[in-house]
């Protein structure tokens, strides 16, 4: 009897498999719909399609001149980054710091003149 029931339903992998199959129909129907009303580029579509592989075709990135479209965006995340970079800088750094060397060498007498002055009286 138990093993009737787990024969009747479906296992994990093909759980997986029958939501997969049903987000990529989803995705498909939002992509024709985008099509139509015209709110997708012909590059934007290729770069949508080019995620998913289908079944015996090249790599995602080959597939309907993906690969030129990943480079174009890849190339605006680049200068947007150098972008930020450069807006972010500030300068060279012009912090004070001390030298133990030079302190080490250093001398009283060298540090402290005292002068001999006539006294002044109002």
């Amino acid at each position: 009897m138990l093993r009737q029931h787990l024969e009747d339903d479906p296992s994990a992998g093909d759980d997986n498999q029958l939501r997969l199959k049903k987000l990529r129909e989803e995705r498909e129907a939002r992509l024709e719909e985008f099509r139509k009303t015209g709110r997708l580029t012909p590059d934007q579509a290729d770069f949508v399609e080019a995620d998913e592989p289908e079944k015996g075709s090249a790599a995602p990135s080959e597939k309907n001149g993906g690969r030129r479209t990943r480079k174009k965006l890849d190339l605006i995340l680049l200068v947007g980054m150098i972008a930020a970079i450069v807006l972010t800088y500030r300068g060279p750094k012009k912090s004070k710091y001390t030298n133990p060397n030079q302190q080490v060498f250093v001398k009283a007498k060298d540090r402290v003149r005292v002068l001999q002055m006539p006294v002044e009286k109002d």
